[in-house]
């Protein structure tokens, strides 16, 4: 696999046991960003959560591009380097797949908080917008500290418990994101350049 900036380093691979295949990967110093943000005394300011979810941003759009869709982006899977940056990890639930057919998967793989309204209804979701779906829940989780959705009725009903103010181009994000129907979603590119995601941050963050 091509390396990809931002993504845990594989060091090396053997097998152990009885056929057991172990990977051995770089050691983060962390912490990850869910024990980063529970250690917040307060709501996470903008600024921050723009820088945070930027560098989460990029590093998927190059996963995806390379047509790997990696299916669990929390906040427990991306953890700080020793330059105060994100790298995802945990590829357990990643698969391939075509950029040309962007065929349906039919299998579960995730977390259920995190996962969009089309599985729980038709047990079945696309790559590209299950993928804008978990960075929505992402994007929330960093501005309000928790994850939007609790239960698959909740994630159904599609209703977003905002607790704190943020700016209309912030909360326009999350919202088209969290779009129940999974076409009528942003792709990762629109993403990129929403106004939101393409505005200068004005204040200095010690993780930007």
């Amino acid at each position: 696999m091509q390396k990809v900036d931002g993504v845990v380093k594989l060091l090396d691979s053997r097998f152990v046991g009885r056929g057991n295949l172990a990977l051995i990967m770089e050691r983060l110093p962390g912490p990850d960003l869910y024990d980063f943000i529970s250690n917040l005394e307060s709501a996470m300011d903008e600024d921050m959560a723009h820088s945070l979810f930027k560098q989460t941003l990029r590093i998927v759009i190059e996963c995806y591009n390379l047509g790997i869709v990696h299916r669990d982006i929390k906040d427990e899977n991306l953890v700080f380097d020793d330059t105060d940056h994100l790298k995802l990890i945990d590829f357990g639930c990643a698969a391939f797949y075509d950029h040309a057919v962007d065929g349906a998967f039919h299998v579960f793989a995730g977390t259920l908080a995190i996962t969009p309204p089309e599985w729980f209804k038709e047990r079945t979701y696309h790559a590209e917008s299950y993928t804008v779906w978990q960075l929505g829940c992402l994007l929330f989780n960093m501005l309000c500290g928790d994850v939007p959705f609790k239960s698959d009725s909740e994630t159904i009903s599609g209703n977003i418990p905002w607790t704190r103010d943020v700016t209309d181009a912030c909360r326009s994000l999350v919202e088209k994101c969290l779009k129940k129907t999974p076409t009528e979603r942003p792709s990762l590119m629109q993403i990129w350049e929403h106004a939101w995601i393409r505005q200068t941050v004005l204040s200095n963050s010690h993780h930007d």
